[in-house]
């Protein structure tokens, strides 16, 4: 058996295994710091998600304030439209009395002529 051979061979395999090794460490720290960008993204990603969430429940408050304003304004106009019948038909009744009292002023005065 050559001793000196296999020694040659065994420091071989040891440089070619150190190699590896160096090449796999250095895959790894090129995936770490991808991962690491990755999780920043992440972050970001997430802030801005909160951000739109956060919009959408203050938009979702303000139609929901909207609509109840928009119900107490319909009962308001309701309101308003009744009171305008109400004066609308006293202006009815007030125009048919003054139309009869023109009349009965023009009658009395044509019977006081003749």
């Amino acid at each position: 058996m050559d001793v000196e051979r296999t020694m040659e061979f065994l420091l071989a395999q040891q440089a070619r295994a150190d190699a590896r090794q160096e090449r796999a460490e250095a895959r790894q720290e090129r995936a770490e710091a991808r991962q690491e960008k990755a999780e920043l993204r992440l972050e970001r990603i997430d802030r801005r998600v909160e951000a739109i969430a956060k919009l959408i429940q203050t938009g979702m408050k303000m139609l929901a304030q909207s609509s109840q304003e928009q119900k107490e304004l319909r009962a308001e106009v309701k309101l308003v439209m009744q009171a305008q019948k109400k004066a609308d038909a006293r202006m009815d009744r007030l125009e048919t009395t003054v139309d009869r009292f023109i009349t009965a002023l023009r009658e009395q005065r044509g019977n006081g002529r003749k």
